[in-house]
């Protein structure tokens, strides 16, 4: 997965994501520390990964089910 990280000093959130096709847009603050965005990046991979995984088993038992 490509992830692309944009930083803002107008943005009053410290960061979120957004998944589109196979990339990950990540939006940070100008001031967060790159460790700390990297941890960060490391946890909305693991969640999106487990939340893709969750919605393709879905498909997989309907699709079986027939």
């Amino acid at each position: 997965m490509k992830v692309e990280i944009r930083r803002s000093k107008r943005r009053k959130k410290m960061v979120s994501a957004k998944l589109d096709d196979d990339v990950m847009h990540v939006f940070a603050l100008h001031n967060i520390p790159g460790k700390e965005l990297k941890k960060v990046i490391e946890n909305f991979k693991r969640y999106n990964l487990a939340e893709r995984t969750v919605k393709l088993s879905g498909i997989l038992s309907i699709a079986i089910s027939w």
